[in-house]
């Protein structure tokens, strides 16, 4: 990569240029001039002095953004050569939900290391919009997510559909509305919810039914990204538990109850998520191809 885009990733980490010369080894004269020259090559000013320090404009961050992937990029490649050369060194960094944490990726990852022993895989969690905005700066190379978030809109990135789903509402044996034939938008309303992400997408897609129906949005008590803390709370408590019907054995298994909720129709896809145009490396094939055996198993 150029030398003063490197440069300029350093700055972006610092809050001054005289910090970013000692780090980088110059005189911040010379990396005020090497910042210039690059702003006189893309023509626009990349960095603005404030009381704090330095900071990025917007067009600063996005030539920043750009950089990260194209240093990331390089790595792969070495990944990769190194690959052919039958040595070691492969990284996978792997970002998903609870949803796929507890269903088909335990034994597509145990596939795949075996498949390729000398991997070094990183399985990271995180709301969907923290885990697409390091998809984009490179911080990640495949997401697991659905397709109801803003990724697709942004054109940044490729997707692969894996599964389609529906949502259902669980309550705990003792809840009031266990024992209504149906339950309207309006007995939904009266209850507080709790929700298996740490996503802000879902709660959107709530409160936008609530408001088809003319009903106030949704409160949302309890969220959390691991299915493991939810069922005691909702037994305990007169919650409603919106997931994906992917979760209803885990569901019932932990003695919770099925609502059948007449006006509630929200589907979805769920998949693999790449940054736009990328050439897939050997391991990002092979997760993909491991994920999808499983995923068609578990249809199966």
């Amino acid at each position: 990569m150029e030398r003063l885009l490197q440069q300029l990733l350093v700055v972006a980490k610092s809050d001054s240029l005289k910090n970013a010369g000692q780090a980088l080894g110059i005189s911040q004269p010379a990396l005020t001039k090497n910042m210039q020259r690059l702003e006189s090559q893309y023509k626009v000013p990349l960095l603005e002095r404030t009381s704090r320090g330095i900071t990025l404009t917007q067009f600063g961050e996005i030539i920043v953004n750009r950089a990260k992937r194209i240093e990331h990029e390089h790595v792969l490649l070495n990944e990769e050569l190194s690959a052919v050369r039958g040595g070691k060194g492969a990284h996978l960094r792997v970002g998903c939900g609870p949803v796929w944490a507890s269903n088909e990726l335990p034994d597509a990852m145990v596939e795949l290391v075996k498949k390729l022993p000398e991997l070094n895989l990183q399985l990271d969690a995180g709301s969907q919009e923290d885990m697409f905005h390091r998809l984009g700066n490179s911080e990640l190379d495949i997401v697991l997510a659905s397709d109801t978030i803003s990724a697709r809109s942004q054109g940044e990135f490729d997707y692969i559909p894996f599964w389609d789903s529906s949502v259902e509402v669980y309550v705990s044996p003792s809840h009031p509305l266990v024992d209504q034939i149906t339950v309207s938008a309006h007995m939904l309303s009266e209850y507080s919810w709790a929700l298996l992400t740490q996503s802000n997408d879902v709660v959107s897609v709530l409160n936008q039914f609530f408001h088809d129906q003319e009903l106030p949005p949704a409160n949302v008590a309890f969220r959390s990204a691991y299915w493991e803390s939810i069922p005691n709370v909702i037994n305990e408590t007169e919650l409603l538990l919106l997931i994906p019907e992917r979760l209803a054995t885990q569901a019932q298994a932990k003695g919770l109850i099925l609502l059948d909720c007449e006006a509630l129709n929200w589907e979805f896809s769920s998949g693999v998520w790449l940054r736009k145009g990328i050439i897939k490396t050997k391991a990002q094939n092979l997760f993909i191809e491991c994920l999808e055996h499983h995923t068609v198993n578990k249809r199966n």
